[in-house]
């Protein structure tokens, strides 16, 4: 897999627009329920970065 040059911010709504073209549709759906509170976070901050990482 190529490796991805991004610069995320410290500002979450940048970072969601800059790389919400590279998760898939469903992935885009979860985010979508997370920013409007439909989904909650389940508060283990280890399991969101690993998460993360499977998305990227």
């Amino acid at each position: 897999m190529a490796e991805l040059n991004i610069n995320l911010t410290d500002d979450p709504l940048k970072n969601i627009i800059l790389m919400a073209p590279y998760l898939d549709e469903p992935a885009q759906n979860r985010v979508f329920g997370m920013i409007c509170g439909l989904i909650g976070f389940n508060g283990n901050k280890t399991e969101q970065m690993e998460l993360g990482k499977e998305v990227v």
